[in-house]
């Protein structure tokens, strides 16, 4: 949360976690939280620890994954460091990103051009780098990539798949997955079958019961598995649940809601 004195934290009632003292701030991942402090980046822990970073790393991730989080330095290099801000992968890359089911998509050969690849936990590639894009890292054994611009699924030997029931299962959450026909999002069961019509803009999946959708005039509200309305749409960006709470923006104002759609904290522009 914003206020005049910087960026804070509160927990799910709306009590202040960290008193507003920060020059920027992400949500928290695996209970830690990246924040800008005075002349670096930095993390944060629920516990009170504030973690600053080396000078030599000029960029650095939003999040920790599986522990490890990216890191970049001034010759334009990327590798991996843990919570305690050890290097556990040496810069060398292009680019990375975040670790998801014990790999990590690495792009590799330069910019114009190169490719992006897989790593492990030890920086050893194990798909070799082949593919124009990674659009999603790995969920349920496949990673949605762009390949000589065309969209596929790979597993984790780096080979394509076209099983239908196998990319619903990839992409479901809490039982549905993202479907898109014909611009329209909607969501189906882990064996293909439509359960919600696509009808939305778009479309985030379920989390704690409730998914975020996009209707035709751009505003965001939510449904249940039922695809029914539970909160109206009338934000201008939503997030998904996360212990009991979403990150909503409307103009300029932003703020978190409840599973009723009551705002327990709001910023005032």
């Amino acid at each position: 949360m914003l206020t005049d004195e910087g960026w804070g934290f509160i927990d799910e009632s709306g009590r202040y976690l960290y008193l507003p003292q920060f020059n920027g701030a992400e949500p928290f991942f695996e209970q830690v939280a990246r924040v800008r402090l005075e002349d670096c980046w930095g993390f944060v822990d629920l516990v009170g620890n504030v973690y600053s970073l080396p000078s030599e790393y000029i960029e650095v991730g939003r999040a920790f994954s599986q522990g490890l989080v990216l890191i970049g330095t001034s010759e334009e290099k990327y590798g991996y460091i843990n919570k305690l801000v050890e290097e556990v992968i040496q810069p060398q890359y292009d680019y990375g990103d975040p670790f998801s089911e014990n790999l990590a998509a690495v792009h590799i050969g330069g910019w114009p051009g190169g490719r992006w690849g897989f790593i492990d936990f030890s920086g050893q590639l194990v798909i070799k780098p082949s593919f124009d894009k990674v659009l999603e890292g790995f969920r349920q054994s496949l990673a949605r990539v762009s390949y000589r611009d065309e969209v596929i699924y790979i597993d984790r030997t780096g080979s394509r798949v076209d099983d239908i029931k196998a990319v619903c299962s990839r992409n479901s959450s809490e039982g549905l997955a993202t479907i898109s026909v014909r611009n329209r999002w909607g969501y189906a069961s882990i064996h293909g079958d439509v359960v919600i019509e696509p009808i939305f803009e778009s479309a985030y999946p379920f989390c704690e019961g409730l998914a975020a959708v996009q209707v035709t005039n751009r505003k965001w509200g939510y449904i249940n598995k039922m695809g029914e309305t539970v909160i109206d749409p009338k934000f201008d960006h939503a997030s998904c649940f996360s212990h009991g709470l979403a990150l909503v923006d409307v103009g300029n104002s932003e703020g978190y809601i409840d599973k009723r759609g009551i705002y327990v904290w709001k910023s005032f522009v």
